[in-house]
Parts: structure tokens; sequence; C-alpha cells
């Protein structure tokens, strides 16, 4: 072997050994690339994951929130139709007490002008005394009833 042959050797055998760490540094990228690949995979995973619940927490917040307005709404309308019935009964109550009073008091005036009509009428002799009125209450108060 002469010294050609011991350099081609010898070439041979550094190209060899480069393209053993070639291959070496080829594999130890593609695991790397591979356990990047996995670890970015995980951290997506668990953002996606957070989002989750952080999107859980606030459909939860919103949907108590609604739940605590509709309950106020509620309550409020509730108090005001509460209120309104209280109202409407005491005018109910005031208006009838005020009928009650208003008719008593047409009553009142009804019989106080029968009797002027009944003097007036046994004074001009259009009346014998005694005779019964024999009206009511609409007949009197009628504007086209004359006497």
């Amino acid at each position: 072997m002469g010294r050609d042959e011991m350099r081609q050797g010898t070439k041979r055998q550094s190209y060899a050994e480069v393209g053993e760490r070639v291959t070496g540094i080829l594999q130890a990228a593609e695991d790397s690339a591979e356990q990047i690949l996995k670890e970015a995979k995980g951290q997506a995973e668990a953002i996606v994951r957070e989002a989750e619940r952080s999107a859980d927490a606030r459909r939860d917040a919103a949907a108590n929130e609604a739940d605590a307005m509709r309950a106020e709404a509620e309550s409020t309308v509730a108090k005001l139709l509460a209120e309104a019935e209280t109202h409407a009964s005491m005018s109910r109550a005031a208006a009838e007490e005020m009928s009650a009073t208003l008719d008593g008091r047409l009553r009142q005036m009804l019989e106080s002008a029968r009797d002027v009509t009944a003097t007036l009428e046994l004074a001009l002799g259009t009346r014998r005394e005694g005779d019964p009125y024999g009206e009511t209450l609409i007949d009197a108060l009628d504007p086209d009833r004359r006497y």
C-alpha cells in the first residue's frame, strides 16, 4: 500500500466518519424536532383547556348575572303590582264610600224636594193630603217630567 492509497483510505474513512457524524446530527435534529413538536402540542392542549375553563367560567358568571337580574326584575314587578293593587283597592273603597255618601245626599235632597212639592201642591190645591208620592228616584230625577 502506497501513500496515495493510504491517503485515499484515510479520506474514505474520514468521509465515512463525516457521514456518520452528519447522520448522527440529522438524527439528533429529528429527535429534537419531534420533542419540540410534542412539547408544542402539549402546550397548545393546555392553552385550549385553559381557554375552555375560562369560557365556562365567563358563561357561568353571565348566566348567574342574568338570573340575578331576572330575579330582581321579578321582585320589582311583584312589588309594583302589590302597590298598584293596594292603591286600586284604596281608590275603589274611597269611590264606593263617596258613592254611598252622594247617594244618601241625593236621597235627602229628593225627599226635601218632594216635601216642598207636596207643600206647594197642597197650597195650590192640586194635591190631596195623604197621597203617596208614588214615584221612584229615577222618576223624580227625570228632567222631562212635569209635576
